[in-house]
């Protein structure tokens, strides 16, 4: 017999494989930072815009707009309307910051508001 339930990874591997990006990612920071290759500095740079760590910070909340959407899926199937319009509240903003971590619409408002 066969599920439909979506099996998804354990927390705790998620935690390590989440924390191992990271470190990796600040390692590489650190690394390139020190060498002076400017070209490779901007592609690990945790400041710069268009860099790894930013696709990866954008990746992540993608993640968290989907997974925000199956509980919605959840709440909906156990009949509770509350949680259903939480959780799609919360996965729209998360695909909202998610869109502007690599669009960078926050840069083109401040630009425009500071006017």
């Amino acid at each position: 017999m066969h599920s439909n339930r979506v099996r998804l990874p354990s927390p705790s591997w998620f935690l390590v494989t989440q924390l191992s990006i990271i470190a990796f990612l600040v390692g590489m920071h650190l690394l390139v930072r020190s060498t002076g290759s400017h070209s490779l500095f901007e592609t690990f740079s945790l400041n710069s815009e268009a860099s790894v760590p930013t696709w990866f910070s954008s990746a992540q909340l993608l993640l968290l707009a989907a997974l925000l959407l199956l509980l919605a899926g959840s709440e909906r199937r156990m009949g509770r309307l509350g949680g259903v319009r939480a959780a799609m509240v919360l996965a729209l903003a998360a695909l909202y910051f998610s869109i502007d971590k690599t669009a960078g619409f926050h840069v083109a408002i401040t630009g425009f508001l500071r006017r």
